[in-house]
C-alpha cells in the first residue's frame, strides 16, 4: 500500500484512491480511529470532507 506523508509532526498521511475514474485522496491524520475522509488531489487538508459524501455523491447519480 503506498501512501504520501504529508505531515510528519502531526502523522497526516494520504492515500490514492479512485472514486468515478479520477484519484482521490483518502486522508488519515494520527489519532483518528479510521480513515474517515477524502481531498481532491489539488486540495489539502482544508479541503477534507467525509467519505459518507462521495457514498451520496455517487448513488445520486445512479
Amino acid at each position: 500500500m503506498s501512501c504520501i506523508v504529508k505531515d510528519i509532526e502531526i502523522g497526516l498521511v494520504d492515500f490514492y484512491a479512485l472514486h468515478d475514474d479520477r484519484e482521490i485522496f483518502l486522508c488519515y491524520c494520527y489519532g483518528e480511529k479510521d480513515i474517515t475522509h477524502w481531498h481532491e488531489v489539488d486540495e489539502g487538508y482544508p479541503g477534507r470532507q467525509p467519505i459518507s459524501l462521495l457514498e451520496d455523491f455517487h448513488t445520486d447519480g445512479a
